[in-house]
């Protein structure tokens, strides 16, 4: 069965190859005339694939997911770990002169799940430990 969000991808990519086929792929900026060569279809587009990718959350709306819970639940606490360890691993890179220049995707998710899982435990940890003040230590 096909959902409300194939159609309005569909719509999405239509409105992609329409624009590539008029040759029109930069903002509006700049422009002086209206004709249909100056009308930015990207923000139609975009707003397309927004909406559709909300439908196709509402499939999940109802559904309890155990990792995704505790991301939830801690999140406020990750949000305010997750900048010390960023800080501390670039005083680190720095100490060892060795500058992490890389544009590798890999090496960014790599870096960024490290962050994640360290602020999670640390959050979880300090929970654990101190579970009246934790409130008042990490905000949650």
């Amino acid at each position: 069965m096909i959902g409300r969000e194939f159609y309005l991808l569909a719509i999405a990519l239509v409105l992609t190859i329409f624009q590539i086929q008029i040759g029109k792929l930069e903002d509006i900026r700049g422009l002086n005339t209206i004709s249909i060569k100056n009308i930015d279809f990207m923000i139609f587009q975009k707003s397309l694939l927004a909406i559709s990718f909300l439908f196709y959350l509402m499939r999940f709306v109802n559904k309890k997911m155990r990792l995704i819970d505790l991301l939830a639940s801690n999140s406020f606490g990750i949000f305010f770990i997750h900048g010390i360890y960023i800080w501390f691993f670039n005083a680190i890179i720095i100490k060892l002169h060795k500058p992490l220049t890389s544009n590798s995707i890999f090496v960014f998710i790599i870096y960024a799940t490290f962050v994640l899982i360290l602020s999670l435990l640390t959050t979880i940890l300090i929970k654990i430990f101190f579970p009246k003040k934790s409130k008042y230590i990490i905000g949650c």
